[in-house]
């Protein structure tokens, strides 16, 4: 029953689970949304925590390599091709909005080693601590549904047992819709999703280019809650990054209150916004980036972003 009803609330956004349809120019029709964020690479993507560890061979600016064209995104290194035995992560976090499901929209094109090396996606919502490769076959075991387009599918094996993108694409645009079966209730009062992009490779070189991601976009669905398209000039907050405090300061007369999280989705400051200007402490937290929204007298979000304590 509840596949059945999740299956009539989602027909008019058409959207199908399609196998590796490489190069598709598709159009998914996206009324009844609203973009909540987005990064272009103009000046990188705040969104994006890139792993640290030594093997990590995502980076963000210009590529280099022939078969990436000089394009602004992330990628497999900007000038090599990538190598063995390798594992490389980044994760675009952003902030979950409890009245809705969320679609998440990129270009990108990668040139692997087929059914062997090739990258997947693990994500999490909310109060949810474990990583979910997107196109598990977990059922109802699985805390969210999801919808995909232009997409990998469950037939689509790679190393590790894994199952994701591989062999040889022209550009193409990827969607992903992350449905919760309880939309109007985030999970344990969690305020943090995120999106995990793994690119794994085996012993044997080839001398290809890897995987190149560009044009992220994040939309909410609205699921008839009546809700207004989310702002993202209610507050402007500075200096960020910061090494000690940074101020809020609103462009409304409304009462706000902003809200701030780790990357683990701990939330570790909330401040009601009642004056023009609000400075916020650092008090000991650790550096690292945070994730923060603003919601208004009604509970709903009106702002999101991120702050970066040096």
């Amino acid at each position: 029953m509840k596949k059945l009803l999740l299956s009539v609330l989602f027909l008019s956004l058409m959207i199908g689970a399609k196998a590796q349809n490489h190069g598709t120019t598709i159009n998914w029709g996206l009324s009844g949304t609203y973009r909540i964020d987005s990064c272009n690479f103009n000046s990188g993507c705040s969104l994006i925590i890139i792993d640290t560890s030594a093997q990590n061979i995502w980076q963000q600016g210009i590529s280099n390599k022939s078969f990436f064209g000089n394009t602004k995104g992330i990628f497999t290194d900007s000038t090599h091709v990538y190598p063995i035995g390798n594992h490389s992560i980044f994760t675009l976090y952003f902030t979950n909005i409890n009245w809705g499901n969320l679609i998440f929209q990129f270009d990108h094109k990668f040139e692997t080693d087929s059914a062997k090396d090739g990258g997947y996606i693990e994500y999490y919502i909310g109060g949810d601590s474990s990583w979910h490769n997107v196109l598990s076959n977990c059922n109802f075991d699985c805390p969210d549904a999801i919808n995909t387009q232009n997409f990998y599918s469950n037939s689509d094996s790679i190393i590790n047992q894994e199952i994701g993108f591989s062999g040889t694409s022209n550009w193409m645009t990827s969607y992903l819709e992350i449905i919760r079966y309880y939309p109007a209730r985030m999970k344990s009062g969690n305020n943090i999703g995120g999106l995990r992009f793994h690119f794994i490779s085996d012993s044997v070189q080839t001398n290809k280019a890897g995987w190149i991601i560009k044009n992220f976009q994040i939309y909410l669905v609205d699921l008839g809650s009546g809700i207004n398209e989310i702002k993202n000039d209610v507050a402007n907050i500075f200096p960020n990054p910061t090494s000690s405090s940074f101020t809020i300061k609103k462009s409304t007369n409304e009462n706000l209150q902003f809200h701030l999280y780790n990357l683990i989705g701990q939330n570790v400051w909330n401040e009601n916004l009642t004056n023009e200007t609000t400075t916020i402490e650092r008090n000991g937290s650790p550096a690292n980036a945070y994730l923060f929204s603003i919601t208004n007298q009604e509970g709903k979000i009106v702002q999101t972003g991120k702050v970066i304590f040096e």
